[in-house]
């Protein structure tokens, strides 16, 4: 259905004059992409809401697009492995339960600030079917480099001010990231060895 949505949104800008006919599955697939985001977007924030934990899935969400975006990582191999693997982390995140970290800061202290490394060592990680210049490489990390201080500022203030489930969902956040970018990263690497 969102791919007819999508494909009648192209040709309306082929008719327009927006578009050629040449693009239409180029822009198709792009819009068919922000509609997916954005459904995800809603329905994190809509679960949020409902089970009482809007602030949980709006930092999930503020936490993993940017880096997602920045920093890359693993992608599955089709679109419902996608959602499945999406949808999945999400609600691992938003229902994990907060308990786990009580009585154990210097534990998650150790974890936050290790994938905040990892992140900035080997972000960004890109895929064998779209490689990155170091141009593109170059101007990911400087933006995985701000995110990652911006998040470590916000980190730093739940942690002071003891707000702790809030803390334990960026870490969670961040632990998941670090497991897609690392991921990605060994599975570039054994398609590198094959190609060689």
């Amino acid at each position: 259905m969102i791919n007819r949505i999508c494909e009648h949104i192209s040709d309306f800008l082929i008719k327009e004059g927006m578009i050629t006919d040449k693009d239409r599955h180029i822009y198709s697939y792009l819009f068919s992409c922000i509609f997916e985001e954005l459904l995800f977007d809603f329905i994190t924030l809509l679960i949020g809401g409902i089970f009482h934990k809007l602030i949980i899935s709006t930092l999930f969400l503020v936490t993993t697009l940017p880096l997602r975006y920045f920093a890359g990582g693993v992608h599955a191999s089709t679109p419902l492995r996608c959602n499945i693997l999406s949808y999945g982390i999400m609600l691992f995140v938003i229902f994990f339960p907060y308990t786990t970290f009580s009585n154990a800061n210097l534990f998650e202290y150790i974890i936050f600030f290790t994938c905040s490394v990892i992140i900035l060592v080997i972000a960004p990680v890109d895929t064998a079917n779209k490689r990155l210049n170091e141009k593109d490489k170059c101007r990911l990390h400087k933006k995985t480099v701000i995110t990652v201080i911006f998040v470590c500022i916000v980190q730093l203030i739940l942690w002071y001010n003891k707000l702790t489930q809030y803390s334990e969902t960026i870490t969670l956040s961040f632990w998941v990231c670090t497991i897609s970018l690392i991921t990605g990263y060994i599975r570039n690497m054994i398609y590198d060895s094959k190609e060689h």
